[in-house]
């Protein structure tokens, strides 16, 4: 985008056509990367005084977001009858960022089933707070046995990187247009902020785009700033 002078999905098409090689990636996994670019594209938009100002506040949003509750939207019927569970993992880096930390293991037999066939899981008094880069990962599993949990977990096993301070100024900004909407005590007047992710958005195993099989149809995840 930057050296093309391209935009988003012109820059994407080149990025996957001449530079995206199986094996050759380090563990970079494509969507969530395209979702950092968006970030990126986001960033840029501002004038200067306001990408200093966002900067500054993203310092300032660490561990002010609470996770309070999550939703799969849609679940699969292996998960609503219990057939299988799915592990859900929220992990971010250390102080030194190379080590990653699992902050929360939730599993699907725990989660409640709304009226509409949804499942949530409310965190309530964990008072879980993350990072601003944080890493939520799905694997399959089941309850009967490790030995199974271990083969079941190859088909399916999805994952993402997010960043929860820009995901929640791209979805205010749509509604909000004052001058100071990306600053964290101004969020702090929104009662419940949250995103939405879908299936499709999630990354697969290892470097590969493919998921398995489809555990729901997108994750809701929403929280607070304290």
């Amino acid at each position: 985008m930057k050296y093309l002078q391209c935009p988003l999905g012109e820059a994407r098409l080149i990025f996957m056509q001449a530079r995206f090689k199986y094996g050759m990636t380090n563990g970079v996994t494509i969507p969530s990367q395209l979702r950092y670019l968006r970030y990126h594209e986001f960033f840029i938009t501002h004038e200067k005084a306001a990408q200093e100002g966002i900067s500054n506040e993203a310092v300032k949003f660490k561990f002010k977001f609470r996770l309070a509750k999550m939703t799969f939207l849609r679940p699969s019927s292996l998960i609503t009858s219990e057939s299988a569970i799915v592990t859900t993992k929220i992990q971010h880096y250390n102080d030194d960022r190379n080590a990653l930390l699992t902050r929360k293991v939730v599993y699907s037999d725990i989660m409640a089933h709304e009226c509409g066939g949804n499942m949530t899981f409310i965190f309530g008094r964990d008072y879980l707070t993350l990072e601003n880069d944080c890493r939520i990962e799905f694997t399959l599993g089941t309850s009967k046995s490790k030995a199974a949990s271990s083969i079941i977990s190859w088909t399916s096993c999805a994952s993402c990187w997010l960043n929860i301070y820009l995901e929640t100024l791209m979805h205010i900004i749509k509604d909000d247009s004052s001058p100071d909407y990306f600053q964290v005590e101004r969020l702090k007047r929104d009662e419940m902020l949250g995103t939405t992710i879908s299936w499709q958005e999630l990354d697969g195993f290892g470097e590969l785009s493919t998921h398995g099989l489809k555990l729901f149809q997108a994750l809701k995840l929403e929280g607070e700033i304290i």
